[in-house]
């Protein structure tokens, strides 16, 4: 993917911002704080999608009777964050959109990129794979990705996709356009409801 100089921010983590589906599009620094609770000055690299919100503070309030049990939750509770620190959360991927196309996924340190690969696209493959530990910025694609990776990534969009299928998304409605980069967290099917404890993408 080239960028022009506009978009080469000196040291910038990530490239491009907000609309686009690499890191720096969907990561989102996020801040806690609660006195008493969450010790000062940590730094989680856990990752919290949004919805996860919603099920963490029905936990905190103690109002999980109250999330409904007729459709898919997609939030996990991520209490144990806010409890106990890093690495306690409990979401390790997470599905990235471009408006309604599925656009990428990113599992743990690697992230694959189903649409979009710039330059390894423009080459005939579709599909790019980063490590985003060594690879941040998503400019080095491996063009030979892990064969335990690539089973990984295939079996999580078919599981997604099936998911999909059986709860498909509502039109829009009063002609509000989908954001470009809307991130989506539809979790495997059996995963209905949150559990206890407490890893979109969010750092707190």
């Amino acid at each position: 993917m080239r960028l022009d100089d506009r978009q080469r921010v000196p040291g910038k983590i990530h490239q491009q911002g907000k609309a686009a589906v690499t890191e720096g599009g969907v990561r989102t620094p996020t801040f806690a704080w609660w006195p008493g609770v969450i010790e000062p000055g940590q730094v989680v690299a856990d990752i919290v999608h949004v919805t996860d919100l919603y099920t963490t503070f029905a936990r905190l309030g103690g109002a999980t009777e109250y999330i409904p049990t007729d459709r898919v939750i997609d939030g996990l509770d991520q209490t144990a964050i806010l409890l106990s620190g890093d690495t306690h959360g409990r979401r390790d991927y997470v599905h990235l959109y471009t408006g309604h196309e599925y656009a990428a996924t990113v599992k743990g340190r690697y992230k694959r990129h189903w649409i979009g690969a710039g330059d390894v696209a423009a080459s005939g493959m579709p599909e790019a794979y980063f490590d985003l530990y060594s690879d941040p910025r998503e400019e080095n694609p491996m063009l030979t990705p892990l064969i335990h990776t690539q089973g990984q990534f295939n079996q999580m969009r078919a599981r997604h996709e099936l998911m999909k299928r059986k709860y498909p998304d509502k039109p829009n409605s009063k002609g509000i356009t989908l954001h470009r980069a809307r991130l989506r967290a539809t979790r495997d099917p059996g995963h209905r409801r949150p559990g206890p404890g407490g890893g979109g993408r969010h750092a707190l």
